[in-house]
């Protein structure tokens, strides 16, 4: 009957100790990027950083007598770098030196033969108050490990994506399901 006792109340015990060991000990900080400026993709599966593909990209400015438009071009009909669709994606960045997490955004691509695009600029002439729409697409930001961020986009749908920064793309594409 001791024997019982001293075996009930150890189990009692550790099993009301264990508990409070487990939730005063810190998680474990995120891995961060390898490298620097590179946008990721943080696989929801296994938490990975996969890096997206870098690119260049080539500005294109269509002018006319009342009018002008700017665009940006990505070589090549899709990109590599293909996700299936989910209600959440996010993509970690580790800024380079100098640039902020503002400097990354996500812009939805057309394709147009064998090249990407998206409009960025509309510009009106005869308008002395023109402003600009934003057309890239809105994220929540937040801190990620000590020096990255992790960008937030819910309910992007199938179709060519980028993120554009100084003069290149970060691209990746969504099927359809």
């Amino acid at each position: 009957m001791l024997r019982h006792s001293v075996t009930v109340a150890a189990i009692l015990l550790s099993s009301t100790f264990a508990p409070s060991v487990a939730y005063g000990q810190q998680a474990a900080a995120p891995a961060e990027p390898q490298s620097t400026g590179v946008v990721n993709y943080l696989d929801p599966v296994n938490n990975t950083l996969k890096p997206l593909p870098r690119q260049p990209t080539q500005a294109v400015v269509h002018s006319g007598i009342v009018h002008a438009s700017g665009s940006v071009l990505i070589p090549g009909p899709h990109s590599v770098f293909r996700l299936k669709p989910a209600e959440t994606m996010e993509f970690v960045v580790t800024p380079a030196s100098g640039t902020g997490p503002d400097k990354y955004r996500l812009y939805a691509f057309t394709t147009k033969k064998k090249v990407r695009a998206v409009k960025v600029a509309d510009v009106a002439v005869w308008r002395s108050n023109q402003t600009i729409p934003r057309v890239d697409i809105h994220r929540d930001t937040s801190r990620y490990g000590d020096s990255s961020y992790k960008f937030t986009y819910k309910g992007l749908g199938p179709g060519e994506y980028a993120f554009l920064v100084h003069h290149h793309a970060f691209s990746f594409g969504i099927d359809p399901q």
